[in-house]
């Protein structure tokens, strides 16, 4: 009965924050510039097959019962395979200001060349910043290399 009551108040309580994770797939994502070739296969993930490397906008869904404001993390989930000088993966956390020109990205995560599968995770200081204005992913993928899907969360 203690426990059935102490449940009861923390449901009860004001301020309680919901916790939990959002998973998405890189089916969500879009490419920034369409200069080079990329597929979206199912058992894959997204993958570039151009011959430089691709960026991708991947859109956070943001509510009122998972809003971005509230996200403390998110995860990247790619596979880096090309072991070329200078190729990686990387993941930024960005806004794009809602009511004038630009945009603002967080400190980046990248994969040294040819690390494999990999999460990499994003700063979210921007996401929670600017409450105002509108969250997304921009993912740097070198020729050859996959992003599987993102999740953010609390």
């Amino acid at each position: 009965m203690k426990r059935l009551l102490l449940v009861l108040a923390l449901v009860g309580a004001s301020g309680v924050v919901w916790a939990g994770f959002r998973r998405q797939s890189a089916a969500f994502c879009s490419p920034l510039f369409n200069t080079n070739w990329y597929e979206m296969t199912n058992n894959r993930g997204l993958i570039s097959r151009g011959l430089g490397d691709q960026r991708f906008f991947c859109p956070v869904l943001d509510d009122s019962k998972f809003g971005r404001n509230t996200l403390t993390f998110v995860n990247v989930h790619v596979n880096d395979t090309n072991a070329g000088p200078g190729r990686s993966v990387t993941a930024s956390a960005c806004i794009q200001f809602f009511g004038s020109f630009g945009l603002a990205c967080g400190t980046s995560s990248g994969t040294p060349s040819g690390t494999g599968t990999a999460t990499l995770t994003p700063s979210v200081s921007q996401w929670t910043s600017f409450t105002a204005e509108f969250a997304y992913l921009e993912i740097t993928v070198c020729p050859d290399c996959q992003v599987y899907g993102y999740f953010p969360g609390t």
